[in-house]
């Protein structure tokens, strides 16, 4: 069997698919997984300008260089504490490979996703406190490579959660259009979260709702409706939970299903947007969507129970069958139209045509014979 040539297809074929997913993770900010012991990023084609498949990964280990069966950094410290840790970074190529190790704080997206700052921006919280030990690093093939680094809390650091991740990163170049390079930029590595000790706050709130009612054709089936807000943690841990939104009538009845949904990890300061589609609601005028999201703590977090009782919020919107509109509208014109002819009304508010003026007295004298019968 010609084996071979099908082999070689096929990788030239993954590394195509693998630069094509390298581009989107750097075109949508950067996503960074939550690292486990046997993580590693997608293959890329080398960054270094060669030919050859290359991956890498960025993992916890112990002070020997070993897995410790750790999947993120955590730590809880007081203000002014140091920590000191190793990373692993483990090149699963067949050819050396340059890296660059730093940290970045990192965010909760409008999506919900975590993320961490582009190289742009200049880390100002927990990615400026971790000092690794080397700035760059070459990896042989095949081989992992223990990196330590050194976690400083300003004495004045906030109480509450602050979140990074350690990252290595492979700069390097794909083709565009015609012969021009474009520089990119390749990263993977571990989350990293801090819990400074202090008073710790667990608050959510709820802003930017608005609602609207979605129009179904048949004017005999119920229609739905899309209800959006904005989920700000505006405490100073990280927060998940669970929510409802419900719709209700002007009397209080609820109208359609309830849509329920989850959310987890939203960073302190950050903000998350969702948007629920509510089914089987009948357009019966002016509606109100209520929005209920219950917060939940970390496992091992102790948090007033004043926040987390659960956020409320509501919206009102107009909800009405268009279908039916212009069939009322429709009536509405023919009832109208029917009263001002049987009522006169165009005459009183219409200007009447005045009849012609004779133009000659011939024709006033045959006007007035016919109006005497005269013949």
């Amino acid at each position: 069997m010609a084996a071979g040539p099908r082999v070689g297809h096929r990788s030239a074929h993954r590394a195509a698919n693998i630069v094509v997913c390298g581009l989107i993770l750097l075109a949508t900010g950067w996503w960074l997984p939550a690292a486990s012991a046997d993580t590693t990023i997608p293959s890329y084609r080398s960054p270094n300008g060669g030919q050859s498949i290359v991956s890498w990964a960025v993992v916890p280990v112990d002070i020997k260089g070993q897995l410790d069966g750790r999947g993120r950094y955590s730590y809880t410290a007081k203000p002014g504490s140091t920590i000191t840790d190793w990373m692993g970074v483990t090149n699963f190529g067949n050819a050396a490979l340059r890296l660059r190790i730093d940290a970045v704080d990192a965010f909760s997206t409008p999506e919900g996703a975590f993320a961490l700052l582009p190289p742009q921006r200049k880390s100002r919280d927990l990615g400026a406190w971790i000092d690794p030990e080397k700035s760059t690093l070459v990896v042989p093939a095949r081989t992992r490579v223990s990196v330590p680094f050194t976690l400083r809390i300003p004495t004045n650091a906030e109480p509450g959660d602050h979140v990074a991740g350690i990252v290595a990163t492979a700069d390097g170049s794909e083709p565009s259009k015609g012969d021009q390079q474009v520089a990119v930029n390749f990263r993977t590595g571990s989350r990293v979260y801090l819990r400074v000790t202090g008073d710790i706050v667990g608050q959510l709130t709820i802003g930017n709702t608005s609602a609207e009612y979605l129009q179904v054709v048949d004017p005999f089936r119920k229609g739905s409706a899309q209800v959006d807000f904005q989920i700000r943690n505006v405490g100073n841990i990280r927060l998940s939970g669970t929510g409802t939104v419900r719709i209700r009538d002007v009397a209080g009845r609820q109208v359609g299903q309830p849509a329920s949904f989850t959310f987890s990890d939203v960073l302190p300061k950050s903000r998350v947007n969702e948007s629920l589609i509510v089914q089987d609601v009948a357009p019966v005028g002016l509606l109100r969507a209520d929005i209920e999201i219950t917060p939940v703590a970390p496992v091992g977090v102790s948090v007033s129970a004043d926040d987390l009782t659960p956020v409320r919020e509501s919206v009102w919107f107009p909800a009405f069958s268009l279908t039916v509109g212009l069939v009322f509208l429709g009536i509405l014109l023919s009832t109208f139209f029917w009263w001002a002819r049987r009522s006169g009304w165009w005459r009183r508010v219409l200007p009447q045509r005045s009849p012609p003026s004779p133009t000659d007295s011939s024709d006033a004298v045959v006007a007035d014979d016919e109006y005497l019968g005269v013949s």
